[in-house]
Order: C-alpha cells, then structure tokens, then sequence
C-alpha cells in the first residue's frame, strides 16, 4: 500500500529521501548529505536502505541514488531539518501519514479486516468474472478497440471511489 509520503512494504512503513526533499523543499543532495553525514545516527534506528530511481528531471531522464527511510530514521531526518513553514507542514503531514499507516498494518490483523479481505476478494473475483464472460464478449461483438482495458478501468474507478470515500469520511 502506498500514497505520496509514506508506503507499506512487507510489515513496516518507509518513506524516502526523495520524499522529504520535494514536500520539505529542500535541495534532494542536501538531504542525501544530512543522511550521509549522520549516518551512525541513522544506523541506530536500523539499516539505511539505498535505492536507484529513473526519474524525469528538468535536465532530462536521470538514474537518481535516494534513501529509504522507516518511520523512526525518517522522524530523525525531520527533526535535522529547519523549522520552515514548508518543512513544519510537512511534519506534520508525515506524522499524520505515518501513524494512519500503522492503524492501517494494525487493522490488517484483526479477524475482521481479514474477514472483510476474504470477501472483497469473492467480490472482486465476480466482477472480474462478469468483466471476462459477459462485458469483453459483448464489446468485441460491437467493435469495441479497447475491451482489454475494461480491468484496469474497473480498478481505476474502485480506487478513485474508495479515495473519495477516505476523503469524505
């Protein structure tokens, strides 16, 4: 699960350097720096995570070297951060995403989110179903160009659902 601040992998919440640089509005090589230069600090809170990125920038498609971040190196980072307006929201902001995250891990492993996940995937796996035997047959029959983009258009409608529904919450 991931959204712009903070992803789950595996059983744990990150963030990344390049995270930090775009909502804090710092330089992404003055944060690489802070991370650099305070690594044993870092190291404390576990192994540093470094990764590679393609990304398109101003000069072009660059490889781009960031740190992944987990919840306690990421508070240390802010904390080394100046206290801007930009980076105060920011904080803010991460502290926010971070914690929802975690009552999101938490609620992963009540019996009845997994009872709720056992259904939604019995739901999903008739839409699916219904998509593949009655909505792709028809729109071939009618000269549809596009049928095989009918999952991915379903997904895209439940997730811009499901966000409108978090947001009105």
């Amino acid at each position: 699960m991931k959204n712009e601040l903070v992803h789950i992998r595996k059983d744990d919440v990150f963030t990344d350097s390049l995270v930090v640089s775009h909502y804090s509005g710092n330089e992404h090589e003055s944060i690489r720096s802070l991370i650099r230069k305070h690594e044993s600090s870092f190291g404390v809170f576990g192994k540093v995570a470094i990764s590679n990125r393609t990304l398109e920038t101003k000069g072009g498609v660059q490889d781009t070297t960031f740190y992944e971040l987990n919840e306690p190196q990421a508070t240390f980072l802010i904390t080394l951060l100046r206290n801007t307006e930009a980076v105060v929201n920011f904080k803010i902001a991460l502290i926010k995403e971070f914690y929802h995250m975690r009552k999101l891990l938490m609620e992963k492993q009540t019996a009845d989110w997994q009872q709720a996940r056992a259904i939604g995937k019995c739901t999903r796996k008739i839409e699916t179903d219904i998509i593949r035997d009655k909505l792709i047959p028809l729109a071939i029959e009618q000269g549809s160009a596009n049928y095989s983009k009918f999952y991915n258009d379903l997904l895209e409608i439940g997730k811009q659902r499901l966000k409108n529904q978090q947001r009105h919450a």
